[in-house]
């Protein structure tokens, strides 16, 4: 594998924040989910190597978890099964979750 860093988008970032800041708020995930859904906002839209289109979807319980527990928010990176803190520490956004 090459030599590869964990950069972040900034304007995604705000986004990543304030799911994070309602799920503070809200402590548990369908009321989150329903906000999301009201606000219109899908999860992240990517386009494979080969062309095709993936995410773009409505959230949904499971996915906003997924979202919510994805190490890379906590500044971390998983290494061949195991969860390690990244090397610099700042582009770190999430340092209180």
């Amino acid at each position: 594998m090459a030599n590869t860093k964990l950069v972040v988008n900034k304007i995604e970032a705000e986004r990543v924040r304030e799911i994070f800041k309602l799920y503070l708020e809200r402590q548990t995930l369908l009321p989150v989910v329903e906000e999301l859904n009201r606000r219109g906002w899908t999860t992240k839209c990517w386009t494979t190597k080969k062309g095709k289109t993936r995410g773009g979807t409505r959230f949904t319980k499971t996915n906003l978890y997924q979202f919510l527990t994805n190490v890379a928010y906590a500044g971390k990176v998983r290494h061949k099964e195991k969860r390690v803190r990244r090397q610099t520490r700042r582009h770190h956004f999430h340092r209180n979750i």
